[in-house]
């Protein structure tokens, strides 16, 4: 029976999937995985120094993750280890009805599946298996599992799901950061509401029409620098793009001449020194409620007041859902958004790089004064070029953010004007034809 099951599993899910998963197909072979037993009560096994199960007591491990999957009807497995968690979970809930498994590498599972201790619960009707592929992602229907081991060697061909898994497991950390009761947080939000009675909303910039349909959105990413030569022949031509820029931008695009319309600041750790505004006449700024009053007050353009849909935004006195923006956890999805709200057809992006291209980690500013540490990263994505590219968890999770916003908006054209920054899918090489 499991002779034929495992050619089911690892020859039939495989190729039946292979127009989906061509790429897949080049994965190092099972003779470069390095194996190594490891003995205990349960037997188990280290691949690549990665331990599959607990040696010790993998039932105990597996009954760990229950209380959240046994009340489901649909479950979906991204992993499985040793199979211990998908034969505890259909032998105890009455309520699943469909477990789906995705194997995150191929060759691994043949391995897993040679060492698992029991193997009954893949014949289970419930069960319903089939090799992950790059555009999957975490289902929202039922809940998600993810086996920690079989994430740490998931398949290269399939980085944005990992990314987009890494996430989710990192959910309620990344949500902390905009706690409703931090006490730092409440406390911009308390002295900018004498700004926040007097500028108006940012949904006044909403009904203004720019005599271009095509905006340019600039980040600080360290390609802005090989980009700036382009932009500033963009922006002195005869039909000029209305420039967004983020905060820390700002200051290299004044050292370069480059004429900005509108900055985006949405943090707290903002300053004048990052966002200088001596030089900020007749420019626009528009602003979240944690962004420090001092710098607030040294703008010298008009100020328009944004908000988010948080929990944190909700508590001032002034939110108004009206003249909310989008932010996926980084200004440059704000700024985007804003450039969407104004109604602009076309958006390029200059300097959005979701990495550290060079080993750099912004444009102008010294490597890692604004934070980031590329030697240290250990994470990647794939850049424009086809190659990896040094990130960092919380870039990457900006980018899933940013190719799923583009995703909701598929009459508006984007470009990615980066020679060396991260793919952004939904996006086109600009050229100075695109504008």
């Amino acid at each position: 029976m499991y002779g034929a099951l495992i050619a089911f599993c690892c020859v039939t899910v495989f190729y039946s999937t292979m127009l989906h998963n061509h790429s897949l197909l080049n994965d190092v072979s099972d003779s470069d995985l390095k194996v190594t037993p490891i003995a205990g009560t349960h037997p188990s096994i280290a691949i690549e120094g990665i331990r599959m199960a607990s040696a010790y007591d993998p039932w105990r491990e597996a009954q760990l993750a229950l209380p959240r999957l046994v009340n489901h009807a649909s479950v979906h497995l991204f992993g499985i280890g040793l199979g211990h968690l998908p034969h505890v979970l259909l032998n105890t809930s009455k309520q699943l009805e469909h477990l789906y498994i995705y194997i995150l590498n191929k060759n691994v599972f043949k391995i897993q599946f040679e060492n698992m201790p029991f193997k009954e619960w893949l014949n289970d009707p419930r069960v319903h298996i089939q090799v992950a592929k790059p555009d999957d992602r975490p289902s929202n229907s039922g809940v998600t599992h993810t086996a920690l081991p079989d994430l740490q060697l998931i398949s290269p061909q399939l980085w944005r799901l990992r990314d987009r898994l890494h996430a989710l497991l990192n959910e309620n950390f990344i949500n902390s950061a905009f706690r409703s009761e931090d006490p730092v947080l409440q406390n911009h939000l308390k002295a900018n509401e004498p700004l926040l009675q007097h500028d108006p909303g940012v949904k006044a910039l909403f009904s203004h029409s720019p005599a271009t349909r095509h905006a340019c959105v600039i980040g600080s990413g360290p390609s802005l620098e090989q980009s700036m030569a382009r932009l500033q022949k963009l922006t002195v031509g005869t039909v000029q793009p209305w420039v967004i820029a983020v905060d820390t931008a700002f200051a290299a695009l004044l050292h370069a001449g480059v004429k900005v319309d509108c900055v985006v600041s949405i943090e707290k750790k903002i300053n004048t020194r990052w966002l200088p505004t001596q030089h900020s006449d007749n420019i626009n700024l528009v602003y979240t409620p944690v962004v420090p009053k001092d710098v607030l007050l040294a703008w010298k353009g008009p100020r328009y007041a944004s908000f988010t849909q948080t929990a944190l935004h909700q508590t001032s006195v002034f939110f108004d859902a009206s003249s909310c923006l989008f932010c996926g956890g980084s200004v440059i999805h704000t700024a985007t958004d804003l450039a969407l709200e104004m109604g602009f057809k076309e958006i390029s992006f200059w300097g959005v790089d979701f990495g550290y291209p060079g080993g750099k980690t912004h444009s102008f500013w010294p490597s890692g004064e604004l934070g980031g540490q590329p030697k240290r990263s250990g994470h990647w994505v794939m850049d424009v070029n086809g190659d990896k590219l040094a990130s960092s968890p919380n870039f990457a999770n900006y980018l899933s953010e940013m190719e799923d916003h583009i995703a909701r908006h598929p009459h508006t054209h984007f470009f990615n004007a980066s020679q060396s920054g991260a793919e952004i899918l939904g996006t086109q090489p600009f050229s100075e034809y695109s504008a």
